[in-house]
């Protein structure tokens, strides 16, 4: 059994998974289910209110901004073995994501991701 001592503060955080949940709710969108502006408010800018995210600027040139570009035309397999997280697994391998992410930006900086990486369906 591991135990920690010290500043829990100190202790990584996240979600396993979200990033893959994120692209997974983008089906509600390709059925006609929700509206993009509808998931881009679920996605974005709800959780940016609740995480307390200074939002109130817009996206421009020059702004300080972090976000997701991705290919809406290339769906992709999930798998444990593409996870980055610590635990190593997906709560949601072996679904098929609709869109497939490209690049992340953030706080400006732009990271190209390997999209050979994404596998896709057969």
């Amino acid at each position: 059994e591991r135990t920690f001592e010290g500043d829990l503060n100190q202790i990584p955080s996240g979600v396993t998974g979200v990033q893959r949940g994120f692209l997974l709710a983008y089906k509600f969108v390709e059925r006609g289910l929700m509206s993009l502006n509808r998931f881009i408010e679920l996605t974005s800018s709800t959780p940016a209110s609740i995480c307390r995210f200074r939002t109130e600027k817009p996206l421009t040139v020059g702004a300080d901004a972090s976000f997701l570009l991705a290919d809406m035309n290339r769906a992709f397999l999930i798998e444990d073995i593409h996870e980055r997280s610590r635990c190593g697994w997906s709560p949601y391998q072996n679904l098929i994501a609709p869109i497939t992410p490209t690049h992340t930006v953030v706080k400006g900086d732009i990271h190209s991701l390997d999209v050979t990486a994404f596998p896709q369906p057969l």
